[in-house]
């Protein structure tokens, strides 16, 4: 079976799973979701959600590390797996991840501009096992989402979220 998304190029879930499985801390990982693309497939139908998703994969190509794993897990949803990566270095991709996606203007109408949201989680500092990792920065990232703002969360070792609000205009 193919070990990568056909409309992307990334890799898919399947090939996560046994990528995230051999991951050796330290190692990060964001999870990443699209805002408001169910508006922007309603509004400017399937084929324009296509581009947007396709637009998304190529900005985490382009900020990624050579070594990360940029993977399409499924609809509007990716994640960058960065081996020996700590806090501040997936801290830094996820703030160029996001100012690359605020400069794209994507479906940038005056009622839709898609935007995402991104949690994270460190390995060793928010556990070991890889379930409990993506569990993190899942909920970490829907806190984003929730929140409605351009917000970045990081994770301290309580696994309370802290944001910080980004600098981007």
């Amino acid at each position: 079976m193919t070990e990568t998304d056909p409309l992307t190029g990334l890799l898919n879930r399947r090939r996560f799973e046994t990528v995230l499985q051999q991951m050796e801390p330290p190692f990060s990982l964001l999870m990443i979701d699209v805002n408001d693309f169910k508006r922007c497939n309603d509004t400017f139908g399937h084929k324009a959600g296509d581009e947007v998703l396709k637009k998304i994969a190529s900005i985490l190509t382009a900020s990624a590390r050579p070594a990360d794993h940029c993977v399409r897990l499924g609809g509007d949803e990716f994640c960058v797996l960065m081996p020996g990566a700590d806090r501040k270095t997936a801290a830094r991709l996820s703030e160029a991840i996001e100012q690359s996606v605020f400069e794209a203007a994507i479906a940038n109408t005056n009622s839709t501009k898609v935007g995402v949201s991104i949690g994270q989680a460190t390995s060793p500092v928010d556990g070991t096992n890889p379930d409990d990792l993506v569990t993190v920065a899942d909920r970490s990232m829907f806190a984003v989402k929730r929140r409605g703002e351009r917000l970045r969360i990081m994770n301290a070792a309580n696994r309370e979220p802290q944001f910080h609000i980004l600098n981007i205009p």
